[in-house]
């Protein structure tokens, strides 16, 4: 993995630049409140998962981190998806039942490709009685033509920081479409 320096040359991704990334993917993860039940304790197979999805996204500038957690009784599915400026990366880890081995995987897929978006919202009436900042609650479904489909965010985007980067991930997805 190559990085540009003022020089204009290229250099190698060092192991510093790295952990940042990792440090901010994990940190991002952890703010997310949906994901609090993970952490207690820590899975053995996290840091597998998170040093897969750092090395896939490299030194790409990170545009948006989404993540979801499916439990039930016997299976666990934890799902990352991260988008830089040029790619989506993927990391996914599965546990089929209690004592299993995690399948773990962190894909690199390129932007292009997106098939269609498609939008849903909640919007809000006049007669709401909270304070629910317009559109509401919104629900971005894309599908590309490789296959991959995502419906974002999985998270919370409650603070109008998280908003703002799910507002402009909305603006850069409509760009993927038309290039």
């Amino acid at each position: 993995m190559l990085t540009h320096t003022e020089t204009g040359k290229e250099e190698p991704m060092t192991q510093p630049d790295l952990s940042a990334v990792r440090d901010l993917i994990d940190g991002a993860l952890r703010a997310e409140s949906g994901l609090a039940s993970l952490w207690d304790p820590e899975p053995a197979w996290y840091e597998k998962l998170l040093t897969g999805v750092a090395l896939a996204v490299g030194d790409d500038p990170v545009a948006y981190i989404d993540a979801g957690l499916q439990r039930d009784d016997s299976t666990l599915a934890f799902r990352i998806v991260v988008y830089t400026e040029r790619a989506l990366v993927l990391g996914t880890a599965d546990i089929p039942a209690p004592g299993d081995a995690a399948r773990i995987s962190a894909r690199l897929y390129p932007r292009r490709g997106l098939a269609y978006i498609n939008i849903t919202a909640t919007g809000r009436s006049i007669s709401d009685e909270d304070e629910v900042e317009w559109p509401g609650r919104v629900t971005v479904h894309v599908v590309y033509g490789s296959g991959i489909e995502l419906t974002m965010p999985a998270g919370d985007v409650g603070t109008p920081e998280k908003r703002a980067r799910f507002l402009r991930l909305l603006d850069t997805l409509r760009d993927d479409l038309t290039n």
